[in-house]
């Protein structure tokens, strides 16, 4: 466990059974709630912007909107600009993700009041689609928490 400023980390195995509570079965939840974004599933770098259903508190900022990005991360800020990638955001795994590439992949979340969850389901990297999928959750709850959950992460070699 970690202790910081504004947050504390901590980290769980698939074995250890809080890790396997933490991913969200999207599967399961009512259809009602779930939301496959058909623009973010189906394009390379873009972005789109979700209003939350509750204040979400984020370096002592409540916001009331984020934006999902395809580079498997989430954008706090208000202004979208070109440069996304370089300040306030959140990201469980950012790479150069295309869900493109596949007509697996999808980007999708849902918001049930006390929680948005986006899940990047399946996505390939552009610059190396033959090295598998990824599929990996980013939880925010209402009282701050910020958690990242991964079920399938493809090793990489990197040169």
């Amino acid at each position: 466990q970690d202790n910081h400023s504004y947050y504390t980390s901590r980290t769980y195995r698939l074995a250890d059974p809080r890790g396997r509570e933490l991913w969200v079965n999207i599967d399961k939840m009512q259809n009602q709630h779930v939301r496959v974004h058909g623009i973010l599933s189906n394009t390379h770098r873009q972005a789109a912007r979700v209003n939350l259903s509750f204040p979400f508190l984020f370096y002592g900022h409540h916001l009331e909107e984020v934006t999902i990005a395809t580079g498997g991360f989430i954008y706090t800020g208000e202004v979208i600009h070109r440069m996304l990638t370089a300040t306030q955001y959140i990201a469980p795994l950012m790479a150069n993700f295309d869900p493109s590439i596949s007509k697996e992949s999808t980007v999708r979340y849902f918001d049930n009041g006390t929680a948005l969850v986006v899940q990047w389901d399946r996505v390939h990297l552009h610059d190396n689609p033959g090295a598998g999928s990824f599929t990996f959750q980013a939880a925010l709850h209402s009282d701050g928490r910020i958690v990242f959950a991964y079920k399938d992460v493809c090793p990489l070699s990197v040169p």
